[in-house]
């Protein structure tokens, strides 16, 4: 992406970066100029196990960083935390502010949910499951249960 204009106002990204730094140098592209930027994200699960499959060949200790490195960006992409924060911490620095009022978190809040209930299902089929099947088994487990209840 050798775009150097500093006029670019949208960043649309189609599926998940590989990392948050990856992620941060392409949305940065957007207003250069002083003017307002958007960056939007779009991506599914599916883009994460694609890129997890590109790496099956590499070696184990380079499977196991790249395997972080989108686990993170992952985090990033589904956090409810002010991405302002997020982003300058994650590069070692710090933002005081609770709110920097232009990420989506901080001008659309998201509704905050008691989980409890739901949770000690899910571990329990997990201990229940010795923790031995994928997370897309243990789901289907889960909501076959909650659907004959």
């Amino acid at each position: 992406m050798g775009i150097d204009k500093p006029d670019i106002r949208f960043v649309i990204h189609y599926n998940i970066p590989k990392s948050i730094e990856n992620y941060y140098q392409e949305t940065g592209r957007a207003g250069r100029d002083g003017l307002e930027g958007k960056c939007v994200l779009y991506y599914s699960h599916k883009d994460v196990s694609k890129l997890e499959h590109l790496m099956r060949d590499k070696p184990l200790s380079e499977r196991e960083v790249g395997a972080q490195l989108i686990n993170e960006t992952v985090a990033y992409a589904e956090s409810g935390v002010c991405r302002r924060k997020v982003i300058l911490s994650y590069f070692g620095e710090h933002f005081l502010e609770e709110n920097c009022g232009n990420c989506d978190n901080c001008k659309h809040p998201k509704e905050k949910i008691e989980a409890k209930a739901e949770v000690l299902v899910a571990l329990k089929a997990l201990k229940e499951l010795d923790e031995k099947f994928a997370t897309d088994y243990l789901v289907n487990i889960i909501g076959a249960n909650l659907h004959h209840r």
